[in-house]
This record gives C-alpha cells, sequence and structure tokens, in this order.
C-alpha cells in the first residue's frame, strides 16, 4: 500500500498500523511531498519488491473541489491504474 493523504496525517499513521495488522507493506513519506510523488516513488519501490498489486490510498475528495480533483488526475496519470475505486 501507498499512503498519499497528504492533508491528514492521522490518515497515514492509520494506514501504517492497518498494514502492520495485516503483514502489509505501506510505503509513506510523511505529509511534505506532493501525493503524485509520493504514488511515484511507491510505485518504484514495489516493482523492486517484485509486488504485483499495488493500492495507493489518496485523501478524500469531492468532485466539486477542482484542486483535489486535479491532484488526483497528478496520481492518476504517474500510477497509471488498472483500476480506480472512489
Amino acid at each position: 500500500m501507498v499512503a498519499t493523504d497528504t492533508y491528514r496525517p492521522a490518515a497515514v499513521d492509520q494506514l501504517v498500523k492497518l498494514g502492520s495488522q495485516i503483514d502489509v507493506p505501506v510505503f509513506e513519506m510523511g505529509t511534505d511531498p506532493k501525493p503524485w510523488e509520493i504514488a511515484r516513488k511507491g510505485i518504484e519501490e514495489a516493482k523492486k519488491a517484485k509486488v504485483n498489486a499495488v493500492i495507493v490510498d489518496t485523501s478524500g475528495r469531492l468532485q466539486i473541489d477542482t484542486a483535489l480533483m486535479s491532484e488526483l488526475k497528478q496520481v492518476k496519470k504517474v500510477v497509471k491504474p488498472t483500476d480506480t475505486l472512489l
């Protein structure tokens, strides 16, 4: 899993805790980098580890929030996901 919610530090902590409980590694870089930078680096690390599935967790967003939707487009551009769940 890749934690890219840069707006809620507790969300990153929560994902790390969940990953630990289910024995799934969580890649995180804190809340300073841009979400797409974290996603890109997380995907790179997953490829190095030969992981065949990655969940990229982003911050929650509303379609009316154009800044967050633009951010999501950037993440999608970098990650090139096979599936997207909102």
